[in-house]
C-alpha cells in the first residue's frame, strides 16, 4: 500500500470515527425509537471499520504466525464490540445476559495484548517456536478466572446483594485478580514493544512514533472510564486504541509488511510469472520465463520438462495462477553426488560391520579361552593326581579294578569341578539339583570303590559360586580319605551345610581343605559337617 493511499485511509477512518462519536452525542435528543436506530447504524459502521482493517492488515502483511495473531486480535475487538451491542440493546431486559456480556468484555481486554506479545515474539526470534505461545497460558487463566468469577469472587467482588452485580458503579468493587488481571495486561504490553524495538535494534528510530503516541491511548482510555461525556464507550475506546497501535506497529515497520507487492514481485531473480485464469502475465519477475501457454496450462497438472533439468511447476490461485521455472540441473548433480557418497558409506558400513562382528567374536574365543584356563587351572591339581595314579595302574595286576574305581571317582570331581567354572560365567549361584548331581555321580564311583554311597537333598537354595566350588573340593577330600575305611556313606545337602555320616570307627584326616570338614557323630556313626556360612577355611 503507496504512501497516498495511507493518508487517504487513515483521513476516512478518522472521519467514520468521529462521526460514530457524533452520533453517540446527538442522539439522545431523537428519542427512544431513533436511540435504537442510531445505536445499529454505530455498531454496523464500527464493525465495518475493523473488517476493512482486517481485510488490508491481510493483503499487507506476510503470511505468518504474527499476522495470524493480528488477525485473530481483531477477531477479538469484533467480539467486544458485539458484546457490548447485544449488552446495552437487545438483552438490556434480560439480566443474566446482561452480567454476562460484561464478562465477555475482558476475554479481549486479555487476549488481544497477549497476542500482541505473541506476535512480538515471534517477530523478535525469526522464526517459529513453541515459546511464541508461551503468553497464551497465563492469558487464558485469567480469561477462566473471570468467567467463573461467580464462584470466587476474586476478581469482581459483590457491593452488596451478588444478584445485583451487572457490571455498573456501585454495584462490585475490585478484587485481587482485577489488579492481576492489569498487570498482565500491562507487562505484556511492554514486553511486545520491548521486543519491537529490540528486533529493530538497527533502527531504533522506528519504535519512536508508538513511544510518543502511549500516551495519548492511555489518555483516551482514562476519558472513557471517567468522563461522562466522552463520546466513545470504553469498549469501543479500547477498540480502536489496539487496532491503532498494530497500525502504527505496521506503518513503522516494527511489523514487518509489504504493500507493493508488484515490485517486491519485479526483484525476484527466480523465474516465474503470475497469470490470470486466461494465462495472461500479469506479474513476472526480473527472470525471464519462457514457456507458451499449453504448457503453462499443462503445469497446472504437473512438471513440465523446459529444457534438460529446467522443469516447470503451475499452481492455481486466487483470481489466476502461478508458474515458476527450478533449475533441477545442479540438483541433479548433488543427488547423483549424494547416491555416489552413500553407495561408499554403505560400502565402509559393511566393512565396519564385519571387522566388529569379527571383533565380537575374537572377544567371545578370549573369553571362553580365559575360562577354560581358569577352569584347567582350578583343576590342575587333581589332574596332575588323576595322571599319577593312571600311570601306576596297570591292567592285570592285582587291584586294577579298584584303583579303576579310583579313578573314575577322582575324574568325576575333576568333571564338575570345571562345569561350576563354566557355570560361574553364567550366573553368580550353583542351584541346588547342580549341587546334588555332583554329590550323585560322585556316589556312584564311590560304589564301584566298595563305599555304598546315597545322596539327600534337603534344600532348593542356590549355593554361591565360591562357597559351592569350597564345599565340593573339600568333601571330595573327605571321600578319597574314607575309600577303602568306610563300607557305607550318607551324603545330606541342607541349607548352607554338607553333613557325611560315615560306618567307620574313626574319621581319617582329610589333609588342607578350603572349608573346615568338622568331626561328629550322629545316630552313633562318625561323621564330618562342612559349613559355607559361617565357616572358615582350614
Amino acid at each position: 500500500m503507496r504512501a497516498g493511499s495511507l493518508r487517504r485511509s487513515t483521513a476516512v477512518f478518522a472521519v467514520l470515527l468521529v462521526l460514530g462519536g457524533v452520533i453517540r452525542r446527538v442522539m439522545p435528543a431523537f428519542g427512544p425509537a431513533a436511540d435504537s436506530a442510531f445505536t445499529v447504524l454505530r455498531a454496523a459502521l464500527y464493525a465495518g471499520m475493523l473488517l476493512e482493517w482486517l481485510s488490508s492488515v491481510r493483503n499487507r502483511l506476510l503470511p505468518t504466525p504474527a499476522r495470524t495473531y493480528i488477525l485473530a486480535s481483531g477477531g477479538l475487538l469484533l467480539l467486544l464490540l458485539l458484546a457490548q451491542n447485544v449488552r446495552f440493546r437487545p438483552a438490556l431486559e434480560n439480566p443474566a445476559i446482561y452480567h454476562w456480556c460484561w464478562y465477555i468484555y475482558y476475554i479481549p481486554m486479555i487476549m488481544v495484548p497477549a497476542l500482541f506479545a505473541m506476535s512480538c515474539l515471534h517477530m523478535s526470534r525469526g522464526i517459529p517456536g513453541r515459546t511464541d505461545l508461551a503468553p497464551l497460558v497465563p492469558s487464558a487463566a485469567l480469561v477462566a478466572a473471570v468467567l467463573t468469577n461467580d464462584l470466587h469472587y476474586r476478581v469482581f467482588v459483590p457491593a452488596g446483594d451478588a444478584a445485583a452485580m451487572n457490571g455498573e458503579a456501585g454495584s462490585y468493587t475490585y478484587g485481587f485478580g482485577y489488579y492481576v488481571i492489569c498487570v498482565w495486561v500491562s507487562l505484556c504490553l511492554a514486553a511486545g514493544l520491548v521486543l519491537l524495538v529490540r528486533a529493530t535494534r538497527r533502527e531504533p528510530r522506528r519504535a519512536l512514533p508508538v513511544f510518543l503516541l502511549m500516551p495519548l491511548w492511555s489518555a483516551l482510555m482514562l476519558a472513557a472510564l471517567l468522563m461522562k461525556n466522552w463520546p466513545f464507550t470504553l469498549p469501543e475506546t479500547f477498540c480502536f486504541c489496539a487496532a491503532g497501535l498494530l497500525e502504527t506497529c505496521i506503518r513503522t515497520r516494527l511489523i514487518p509488511s509489504n504493500g507493493d507487492y508488484r515490485g517486491f514481485f519485479a526483484h525476484m531473480e527466480t523465474p516465474a510469472v503470475i497469470t490470470g485464469r486466461d494465462m495472461e502475465v500479469l506479474y513476472a519477475t526480473a527472470a525471464p520465463l519462457e514457456a507458451s501457454r499449453e504448457q503453462m496450462a499443462a503445469a497446472l497438472e504437473g512438471p513440465v520438462e523446459l529444457a534438460e533439468g529446467l522443469r516447470l511447476h503451475g499452481k492455481a490461485v486466487s483470481a489466476g495462477n502461478v508458474f515458476w521455472a527450478e533449475d533441477e540441473s545442479a540438483l541433479n548433480r548433488l543427488r547423483q553426488e549424494l547416491e555416489d557418497a552413500n553407495e561408499t558409506i554403505e560400502m565402509e558400513n559393511d566393512l565396519l560391520r564385519y571387522e566388529n562382528e569379527q571383533k565380537e567374536e575374537r572377544a567371545r574365543v578370549d573369553a571362553r579361552n580365559r575360562l577354560y584356563e581358569r577352569a584347567a587351572r582350578e583343576v590342575y591339581p587333581a589332574q596332575k593326581r588323576l595322571e599319577a595314579l593312571i600311570d601306576r595302574t596297570e591292567p592285570g595286576t592285582e587291584g586294577f579294578r579298584g584303583k579303576m574305581a579310583e579313578i573314575c571317582v577322582l575324574n568325576a570331581y575333576i568333571k564338575r569341578r570345571a562345569n561350576f567354572v563354566l557355570l560361574s560365567e553364567e550366573r553368580s549361584g550353583i542351584t541346588a539339583a547342580e549341587m546334588r548331581a555332583a554329590l550323585a555321580e560322585s556316589a556312584v564311583y564311590l560304589g564301584y570303590c566298595g563305599t555304598a554311597a546315597t545322596v539327600e537333598c534337603e534344600t532348593e537354595k542356590d549355593i554361591p559360586f565360591a562357597a559351592a566350588a569350597a564345599a565340593l573340593d573339600t568333601y571330595e577330600a573327605a571321600a578319597e580319605a574314607l575309600l577303602g575305611r568306610a563300607s557305607y556313606l550318607w551324603i545330606g545337602l541342607r541349607d548352607g551345610e554338607l553333613k557325611m555320616i560315615a560306618d567307620c570307627a574313626e574319621l581319617p584326616e582329610t589333609g588342607e581343605t578350603p572349608l573346615r570338614a568338622e568331626p561328629g557323630e550322629e545316630d552313633g556313626s562318625a561323621c564330618w559337617t562342612i559349613r559355607w556360612e559361617g565357616g572358615s577355611a582350614s
